[in-house]
């Protein structure tokens, strides 16, 4: 592997990390109705 294929699969990982949390805080969200304050534990 080249240093080029390293920096993307490294942006990749980031993303998919990042498109995971997203979703994970929305159904959290939905769950229990809050956001940030969100007082259901």
């Amino acid at each position: 592997m080249n240093t080029q294929e390293i920096i993307a699969y490294i942006l990749v990982v980031i993303a998919v990390g990042y498109l995971v949390k997203i979703l994970f805080f929305k159904k959290k969200k939905k769950s229990c109705g809050g956001g940030t304050d969100c007082k259901c534990g």
